[in-house]
């Protein structure tokens, strides 16, 4: 079964613009098939669009997960996962 997840940034508008979105996310070393990410300025508008688009990629399992913008620029994941979609 193929793993997708959706990276949900969270933090001000501000930092968000001033970061390289796809080196930070590769920083955070996911294990995945396929990630997407929402932020405040970039990637997908909402995790419903996310979402489908890991379901049109054919993933099996979906996670929900969360990262915070850190002072020093980089993200920070919450720990908070959530599983949208696959078997626990």
């Amino acid at each position: 079964m193929k793993t997708g997840i959706i990276l949900q940034i969270i933090g001000s508008e501000k930092k968000d613009l001033n970061m390289n979105h796809k080196q930070k996310i590769k920083e955070l070393k996911l294990k995945a098939d396929y990630i997407v990410f929402t932020s405040p300025t970039m990637g997908h508008v909402d995790i419903y669009t996310a979402w489908l688009e890991l379901v049109k990629k054919d993933m099996g399992e979906i996670i929900l997960k969360q990262a915070k913008i850190t002072d020093e620029n980089s993200l920070k994941l919450t720990g908070k996962d959530l599983l949208l979609q696959g078997i626990v």
